[in-house]
């Protein structure tokens, strides 16, 4: 634009005018004056200047800009060939992992609480049992590190969560995933979210990626009794939304959600490999 508007100003008349190209005319000096008509000559200007000094310029801004990818180029075409077999009544999304990448908060979050305590914990622990979101630890079942975390307490938990929505400018969307529940709300199918996540967390997540119009239904941590990879979050969803399980499609990227959702009787994608892969809940007898 600056050697543009250089090269008017450079080749421009006394009397206004220019000796070959453009072919227009303007004031003396060149946008002295500021009247509309101005302004036209002046883009004008800038066109054809950039047309005889930048033929590059010019030759590039002509090219066809690239297709931006479409909802279905994002999806891939396994999934959308089960959608289209499957026809799902509605479907329901885990949230941390799958909607949104909240890792870095999450292990922030945790970690800043614990130091308040006086307490350190590795990452690669925070990282799988983000303290004081996890149960407290059971003998055998948590690394022996966890065992000597004090399990959260309300205030702890409150201190975590305060310090989570601090932070929601760091909140990523996963892009595939969220170009797809962006197209099926856009075909008024019913979506939820059946997270293990605390329900403020979840909101204000939602709220801070441009998700939270899609969702009508939200089951968190503390709307079910046992979390995940039991299938209450899921059943609740379901019986919120007035679907049978059978008739849902989850979302997960967990072993633990997955199995949540198969439990619960729905058949769930795991939009973790780049591919992603569809599974399907046993058949019992009788049904």
């Amino acid at each position: 634009m600056a050697r543009g508007l250089t090269f008017l100003i450079d080749s421009q008349n006394d009397d206004g005018t220019w000796i070959d190209r453009p072919v227009i005319h303007g004031p003396r000096p060149f946008l002295t004056v500021t009247a509309s008509q101005v302004h036209a000559l002046a883009a004008r200007g800038v066109r054809d200047a950039l047309t005889t000094a930048l033929p590059t310029v010019t030759d590039h801004a002509r090219d066809p800009a690239p297709a931006a990818p479409t909802d279905e180029d994002a999806t891939p075409a396994e999934v959308r060939d089960f959608l289209a077999s499957h026809q799902p009544a509605a479907c329901v999304f885990d949230f941390d992992g799958t909607l949104v990448d909240t890792s870095t908060i999450n292990v922030d979050a945790a970690r800043a609480t614990l130091t308040d305590l006086g307490l350190t914990a590795p990452d690669p622990w925070l990282r799988e049992a983000p303290w004081p979101t996890s149960p407290p630890c059971a003998a055998g079942s948590t690394p022996t590190w966890a065992c000597h975390c004090p399990a959260p307490t309300r205030s702890s938990v409150d201190r975590a969560r305060s310090r989570w929505l601090t932070c929601t400018h760091l909140v990523q969307p996963v892009p595939r995933v969220t170009a797809l529940a962006r197209h099926l709300a856009a075909t008024t199918m019913p979506l939820a979210v059946a997270s293990a996540n605390d329900g403020q967390v979840v909101r204000a997540g939602l709220t801070a990626a441009g998700l939270a119009d899609l969702f009508g239904v939200i089951v968190a941590r503390e709307h079910v009794t046992r979390l995940k990879p039991a299938p209450d979050a899921y059943l609740q969803a379901t019986a919120r939304l007035a679907v049978p399980p059978r008739r849902c499609l989850a979302f997960e990227n967990t072993d633990e959600g997955i199995a949540a959702a198969l439990a619960a009787g729905l058949p769930v994608i795991d939009v973790r490999p780049e591919s992603w892969t569809t599974h399907v809940p046993l058949v019992r007898a009788g049904e």
